[in-house]
């Protein structure tokens, strides 16, 4: 990861170097063609002022009248000859716009220049994004698959090797129970990242009791979670049209990334809101774990995207369920927004929906 990153940022000195010598060469191309406009100018002055003189010093009273006829750029004046003042004005305006001219094509090419070397620097740094995240989500993929599998091959080998009683095989069948679950969701995590991208994951919207549903949930992940303590405080009640099992997954992941950034923070709890407001239910996460840095509340939705590196972070996962979360709420007419005041500061997720238009909300 390192030679890559190392790679990258060789590159952007290199096109910034390069970038530098076409300024300083487009530059140089404008001045040096202004001083060679102006040049041509003075010279053709004096080309001029050079043919009114040789006049004044050569020609006869007789002649002077056909020689103006046949120069009109010089008059004659009195006794004397002189350059028109209006050939010299019009001379000076070709050369000025000349100048112009050359001033806007540099500055046109400099701009092209300046955005094409934006759009790259822009592009290299989306590039060493994506490259980081796969790095992180090869490494998580390592260690959600090779955890769960030791733990359930430890498992299995200590029932067969063993006589065990009653209660310890039950021990032993709930942890692979609990390691066959994560590598079910890990799977499932996978395979929606998959369908979303491609446009074919199903979608089934029916009225839901989002109140039921976020009771069940906890429940659920609480029973992984005895040691977390976790409040749910509802007021109103309604219903959404939303996918079940999107919804389902949406609560699901909240509230148990809620739980693991609370158990790696050692401390704190998580309080679970529910609201309705006569058009819209809102389901509030907060918890007191780990939180994210200011100014990460829309990356860490990318896919793969987890803060910090894989091989120092504290909490489990693949970097997709945040993703998936805000897919799904998006596609019931929704929003998952998240904020945090900095790291150990806690994190709070807020997803919120539509009402079904049939729905009445009571207090």
């Amino acid at each position: 990861m390192r030679t890559l990153w190392v790679k990258g940022r060789g590159l952007m000195i290199t096109m910034l170097v390069l970038f530098g010598i076409c300024f300083f060469q487009a530059t140089y191309w404008v001045v040096d063609q202004g001083a060679f406009a102006r040049s041509e100018h003075a010279a053709m002055v004096d080309v001029l002022r050079e043919q009114a003189d040789w006049a004044n010093d050569h020609l006869e009273e007789g002649q002077r009248d056909g020689w103006a006829q046949g120069h009109p750029h010089i008059l004659l004046q009195g006794d004397g000859f002189l350059v028109d003042p209006a050939r010299l004005s019009e001379l000076q305006e070709k050369t000025d716009r000349r100048i112009n001219r050359y001033r806007w094509e540099g500055a046109f090419f400099l701009l092209v220049l300046l955005a094409g070397s934006a759009v790259l620097v822009r592009t290299l740094r989306q590039h060493g994004s994506l490259l980081k995240r796969q790095s992180n989500f090869l490494a998580s993929v390592g260690h959600e698959l090779k955890s769960p599998l030791a733990s359930i091959k430890l498992s299995a080998e200590t029932m067969e090797m063993r006589e065990l009683d009653a209660g310890a095989v039950q021990r032993l069948s709930q942890r692979m129970l609990s390691d066959v679950f994560r590598l079910q969701k890990f799977v499932g995590n996978l395979l929606d990242s998959a369908r979303l991208d491609a446009g074919t994951r199903e979608h089934d919207r029916v009225a839901l009791s989002l109140e039921d549903l976020v009771s069940n949930v906890i429940r659920e992940v609480g029973s992984r979670y005895p040691d977390v303590k976790m409040e749910l405080q509802a007021e109103g009640k309604g219903s959404i049209k939303a996918d079940e099992i999107g919804t389902r997954a949406v609560i699901q992941n909240l509230i148990d990334n809620a739980c693991k950034s609370v158990k790696a923070a050692g401390n704190g709890a998580i309080k679970v809101s529910l609201s309705f407001d006569g058009s819209r239910v809102q389901l509030s996460v907060a918890d007191g774990g780990l939180g994210f840095p200011v100014g990460e509340q829309e990356r860490i939705f990318q896919r793969f995207y987890r803060v910090g590196s894989e091989m120092t972070r504290k909490t489990k996962g693949s970097g997709l369920g945040l993703y998936i979360a805000r897919a799904a709420v998006e596609m019931d007419g929704g929003r998952l927004t998240a904020h945090s005041d900095g790291p150990g500061q806690g994190a709070t997720f807020t997803a919120v929906w539509p009402l079904s238009s049939h729905e009445e909300t009571s207090a």
